[in-house]
């Protein structure tokens, strides 16, 4: 119609929705096009023809990109400006800016001898000089990231800062290959070096997939920077830039015009890949003595010792080992929660009336439901004006509206279907037809492990058809069970400890039920005329307060009156004393020092504790107090891990350890071993530490993890 004027002129010639529409948004309309009109006649105090162009510099704006964290940007900006006149306080091209405003070097600014590794004479004269290092650094190119089915291309070694070399391991075209696996072993058999790297682990497997294995006592300095800065990033370019104030070349630079995923080493030139090589283990050296010096100042170095160190092989074996699956079984889930889908499909767009809506759209929903059905005349929106039919928001209508708990259900069947029962099969190893997932040390700020492709500490548990998913995965062996080993309320065991509070260390010491004994005492009853609503209120509450949970939150959760929760909860607070005390005290203890630990010194750094925001404040103190807790129960898991991997090997076993969710520990248990596995580990877990109060460990087997119990 040519413009806005014109097109409200001819209203009429639209549709009746597409005229309602323009209708309701004029007003809207009137402002955006004020918003985007170009002012002919602002006050502008500068002759633009009088304007001219001043040199760039560099080292100011890529402080400034550094502060605001623009990589992207600050790498696409100032290659565009590669050529243009720039300020006299502009860096050679070599270097960069710290985020501190300091210069990065590069190894274009470092003497250095980095040495190609390829004869004969040059491996003995590289194994010599290393063969007799205390401490030796190590990384390896690879064709992948698979262990199963990606090789290692080179390795290079690193003993002394800016002297490095890289050996090529060409399996296909090199005839001293095999001798050259040979005398990696032998190098590496030395069990009193130290061995360093930067994410190791994947070292390790990729080596062990060529027959070399990885002995000596492991320092990986991801996992040193991790303990010291657990919130932040852990790559080696930002570790070297944070603590070296050195920028190492990056991994595009090896073809340069050639995305990242698509760079095929077999074609990089062998100088160009031996200084980018040889420097990825220079500098995980060099990162190991900053690092390891820190690590002893913050007496976090026990913790490294006994537990992350130890953990990396045991990881590694989990990864390496992975955990049988029948595929069958979830193609027959998988055909069941389509045909539920159906089901769940139908009702919905009946009980909105509209057999078009979208369910997947969350425009077609929010107005089915809060326009078609009008159930809040006053329903939230999103920033965009659209419906909030967030899970969280859809919840409050469920009881009411059964289409809302229907449309729930329908969510969670699809999320179920799309995420695991159609992903899973694609991530079964072709060559071992087991799935591997990825255990990772160095992402949760609190100490818990992670777990990705796929996420094994997500799949459901609470409902049927998460326990139908857990069925696929199975024992491996031949007649053999897995066992399930999982510690009983070990969060408020810690809690009852680090808080000394003498009631509830009292009840875990008499063996009682903590959420009865809790609703009892509150209550003035006998534990015998608790009933299960009381039980649960106790149960959140008991739960609830290791996360901060204020009186609001536990009304939502309880649906009873803000008033009565707050009454329960200052119940609680009056029968354990000392939790109320360790809450106080642990927000001073992080007000002044600007961290909060665990039993064994992990420190969550909090440096919005003293934020002048009450929201943003409150948030971090409920960080504050919930950290110490569930970091102690996430460090005694994985000492409880290397305890149990150690008598294991030891032993001469021939079970294993697969998974770990949490606070539970899933084991592949071989034929015969069952009694003697069952008891060691009950054993090693009880045993990861001495608390004030009794560690319990819940026991079941069965054939496959759904089952278990």
């Amino acid at each position: 119609y040519g413009g806005i004027d014109r097109l409200y002129g001819n209203t009429g010639k639209l549709t009746p929705k597409v005229a309602k529409g323009l209708a309701e948004c004029a007003q809207q309309l009137k402002v955006a096009r004020e918003l985007v009109t170009i002012r002919r006649d602002a006050p502008v105090p500068h002759d633009i023809r009088e304007l001219k162009p001043t040199p760039v510099n560099r080292a100011a704006a890529q402080t400034i990109f550094d502060e605001l964290e623009f990589k992207v940007v600050a790498k696409d900006l100032l290659k565009a400006l590669e050529g243009e006149a720039t300020s006299d306080t502009t860096q050679p091209a070599e270097l960069g800016t710290s985020a501190a405003g300091g210069t990065t070097a590069r190894l274009a600014d470092r003497p250095h001898t980095y040495r190609l590794v390829v004869t004969e004479p040059e491996w003995q004269a590289m194994l010599k000089e290393v063969g007799e290092a205390d401490i030796l650094a190590i990384d390896t190119e690879t064709t992948g990231l698979n262990p199963h089915q990606d090789r290692p291309v080179g390795i290079s070694l690193c003993c002394r800062p800016w002297q490095a070399w890289y050996a090529p391991l060409d399996s296909e075209h090199d005839s001293l290959y095999g001798q050259k696996i040979a005398w990696l072993n032998t190098l590496l058999a030395n069990p009193t070096r130290r061995i360093v790297g930067h994410n190791i682990k994947f070292d390790l497997l990729m080596l062990r997939s060529v027959g070399v294995e990885l002995h000596g006592t492991l320092y990986d300095t991801m996992i040193l920077h991790y303990l010291l800065a657990p919130d932040a990033g852990h790559s080696l370019d930002a570790v070297a830039q944070k603590e070296l104030d050195y920028t190492p070349i990056p991994f595009e630079a090896l073809q340069p015009g050639v995305k990242a995923n698509e760079i095929d080493l077999a074609t990089v030139p062998l100088d160009r890949l031996t200084e980018y090589a040889a420097e990825d283990a220079d500098i995980a050296l060099q990162l190991y003595h900053t690092l390891w010096e820190q690590v002893q100042q913050q007496k976090l170095d026990w913790l490294y010792n006994q537990v992350e160190g130890p953990l990396i092989r045991v990881l590694a074996d989990m990864e390496w080992t992975g955990v049988a699956i029948v595929p069958q079984r979830l193609e027959e889930l998988g055909t069941t929660l389509k045909a539920q889908l159906e089901v769940l499909s139908q009702q919905i767009r009946t009980a909105v009336v509209n057999p078009d809506l979208n369910i997947d759209s969350p425009l077609q929903v929010g107005k089915a439901l809060f326009e078609r059905l009008n159930i809040n005349p006053k329903a939230k929106r999103t920033k965009t004006g659209q419906y909030n039919t967030s899970e969280i928001e859809l919840a409050k209508y469920a009881k009411e509206y059964p289409v809302v708990q229907t449309l729930l259900d329908y969510r969670e069947v699809r999320k179920l279907l799309n995420t695991y029962v159609a992903a899973l099969p694609a991530l079964i190893d072709p060559h071992t037809h087991r799935i591997h997932a990825l255990f990772n040390q160095a992402v949760a700020g609190t100490g818990r492990l992670s777990s990705s492709h796929p996420n094994m500490q997500n799949i459901p548990v609470r409902n049927d058809y998460g326990k139908q998913i857990r069925r696929a995965f199975v024992t491996a062996f031949e007649g053999g069970e897995l066992l399930s080993a999982d510690y009983s309320q070990i969060e408020l065991r810690v809690m009852a400890h680090v808080a000394n509070d003498e009631n509830m260390i009292a009840a875990f010491r008499e063996g009682a039920d903590i959420h009865r004994a809790t609703a009892a005492r509150i209550l003035g009853l006998p534990p015998e005329e608790v009933t299960p609503a009381q039980r649960e209120s106790a149960k959140r509450v008991n739960f609830g307060v290791v996360y901060g949970i204020s009186g609001y939150g536990l009304s939502q959760q309880l649906g009873i009156p803000v008033a009565e929760a707050n009454s329960f909860i200052r119940s609680y607070l009056n029968l354990y004393p000392g939790i109320e005390a360790y809450m106080h005290n642990t927000i001073e203890f992080a007000r002044k020092n600007g961290y909060v630990q665990t039993i064994w010194g992990r420190r969550r750094w909090l440096p919005d504790i003293n934020s002048p925001s009450p929201v943003i404040r409150g948030a971090v103190e409920r960080h504050a107090i919930n950290a110490p807790i569930q970091g102690t129960a996430a460090d005694i898991i994985k000492r409880a891990m290397v305890n149990i991997a150690d008598e294991i090997r030891s032993r001469k076993l021939r079970s294993t350890l697969i998974i770990q969710v949490h606070d539970e520990l899933i084991l592949d248990v071989y034929p015969g071993e069952m009694d003697a596995v069952r008891s060691m580990v009950v054993n090693r877990m009880e045993q990861a530490i001495e608390l004030s109060v009794p560690l319990v460990v819940d026991v079941a087997v069965g054939k496959d993890w759904g089952t278990i119990g």
